[in-house]
């Protein structure tokens, strides 16, 4: 049985082990789950009791389920090509950076955009967009010239840097005032495997539910 990948188009999480999928062409069923249908909560329930996405199915595994975007990278890469040698926890602490300062933050404002009026948690959505704007500066320091956050070799950092860098641009964006972040954006949404994932969420985009939708032109990121 090929494995399959529960996902959502629009979950910057589910991005990752697509992108990754779509990077080392690892074989997997590709099934979309939506969170506000009470059917496929339910399904998801059943497999994965968190009811969390992304979910890998997959048999060989103990439970026959595996969660958590990086954890689910690092099963479909058996090669190690995105952890080089030597290197990986320094890659598993840039992914936890990201996770920290981009893809939460992003999460609180989009999900808080789901709540009904009057319900809205004006302070928190204000903190994570600090939260944002103080980690755009952060890595536009840091990020070095090179193609990738460790040079010229893609890694799980990058994996995971490219879906929480593109949706975070729609809350907070990220030019003109970080070129930098911006041209890395536009190399990873260019790249051959992360272009075919954008290319298959495109078709929800109109359901985002920020008044930015994501948007597929690089031209506004400068050169890259």
């Amino acid at each position: 049985m090929i494995p399959e990948l529960l996902h959502h188009p629009l979950d910057p999480a589910s991005h990752a082990p697509l992108f990754a999928a779509a990077e080392l062409g690892a074989a997997v069923s590709l099934i979309v789950v939506d969170l506000a249908d009470a059917a496929d909560r339910g399904a998801l329930a059943a497999i994965w009791p968190h009811g969390t996405l992304p979910v890998l199915r997959d048999p060989g595994l103990p439970g026959g389920a595996l969660g958590e975007a990086s954890i689910i990278v690092e099963r479909l890469d058996t090669g190690r090509a995105l952890l080089p040698a030597g290197r990986e926890l320094e890659v598993r602490m840039w992914e936890r950076r990201i996770e920290r300062m981009l893809t939460q933050p992003t999460r609180k404002i989009v999900e808080d955009r789901l709540r009904r009026p009057g319900t809205r948690d004006l302070h928190g959505v204000g903190e994570a967009r600090r939260t944002l704007s103080a980690a755009y500066d952060a890595l536009e320091a840091e990020l070095a010239p090179d193609p990738w956050i460790f040079g010229d070799r893609l890694t799980l950092a990058d994996i995971v840097a490219g879906p929480a860098l593109f949706f975070a641009d729609t809350v907070v964006p990220l030019m003109p005032a970080h070129p930098a972040l911006g041209s890395y954006l536009g190399r990873l949404m260019t790249r051959t495997a992360y272009g075919s994932v954008l290319a298959g969420a495109k078709p929800w985009f109109p359901a985002y539910p920020m008044d930015q939708k994501p948007s597929l032109d690089t031209l506004r990121l400068g050169d890259f």
